[in-house]
């Protein structure tokens, strides 16, 4: 298996940080990590996976930093964010090159219009993108 990093990328607000707490929780992570309001940084063991989280993903933010911080510790996979271009884009795959990790570039479901979404349907689309990672994480990776 080669050292994978899940990179959710879109435009800011489209359920990237909520998508990667959801999954972070399913693969068993501890709920005391993370504040329903704020990014985080954590890891957890996943059967004999390493997997890594670095859910700050906007521009100007310690998004580098901290995904870097996670490539150094070696881990199988990382799953972070990043904006649809620019520097979080450059950041990912500067830093994956850099350590030797493949990219998996996701774009999350979301509301286009999120005048339209109620939160309920939001959190829906964050549980539902973090259904789906952690199965292609224990299917394929």
């Amino acid at each position: 298996m080669s050292k994978t990093i899940i990179c959710l990328y879109t435009s800011a607000n489209c359920g990237k940080t909520s998508t990667i707490r959801n999954l972070f929780l399913k693969l068993g992570g501890n709920k005391n990590v993370i504040n329903a309001d704020h990014d985080f940084v954590s890891t957890v063991n996943f059967g004999n996976k390493s997997i890594g989280f670095a859910s700050q993903g906007d521009p100007g933010s310690t998004q580098r930093e901290d995904v870097e911080e996670l490539a150094k510790c070696n881990l199988d996979i990382i799953v972070t964010a990043s904006r649809s271009r620019g520097d979080t884009v450059d950041n990912v795959t500067e830093i994956a090159n850099k350590y030797g990790y493949t990219v998996v570039w996701i774009s999350p479901f979301y509301f286009y219009d999120k005048t339209q979404a109620a939160e309920k349907q939001y959190s829906y689309f964050a549980e539902k993108n973090a259904e789906c990672i952690s199965k292609y994480i224990i299917d394929i990776i």
